[in-house]
């Protein structure tokens, strides 16, 4: 049963929709669970890199592809630019004859296999850090 913020338990159909709310919040943080999406809309937003810092991160990218994907990755797919409004997005050439080692090319497949696009996410971040990341698209390679 909820408990009130000010204190004794609280039935969810003889609460207030704010009340409601303010139970729901407190209870998922003293769990540790995280804040939904639309309590993120306050952070400060990323800044857009200029044209000159984008091409060199996605050149610096490319050199060290080989490193950050790994070989068998690497030989299936490349970077190809970074989109998006404030360029926070990857966009990458693969070969969709073949299949990566999360399942497909654009969905993730269950667990743990799915742990290896996070590192390749991770590891993606660290190259074009402070700038990043937030989506890795695969688009099929041209012939």
């Amino acid at each position: 049963m909820p408990v009130h913020p000010e204190g004794g338990e609280m039935a969810p159909d003889t609460m207030s929709d704010d009340e409601f709310r303010k139970v729901w919040y407190l209870w998922r943080a003293s769990r540790g669970i995280e804040p939904p999406y639309s309590e993120y809309a306050h952070t400060t937003p990323r800044p857009r890199p200029t044209d000159a810092e984008a091409a060199a991160a996605l050149a610096q990218l490319v050199d060290a592809w080989p490193a950050i994907a790994g070989a068998s990755l690497a030989a299936q797919c490349t970077p190809v630019a970074l989109t998006g409004r404030k360029l926070r997005r990857l966009l990458v050439a693969a070969d969709y004859t073949t299949a990566p080692p999360w399942g497909a090319w654009d969905r993730l497949g269950p667990l743990p296999a799915r742990a290896t696009f996070t590192a390749l996410r991770h590891a993606v971040n660290a190259v074009l850090a402070p700038h990043g990341v937030d989506h890795i698209d695969f688009v099929p390679q041209s012939p």
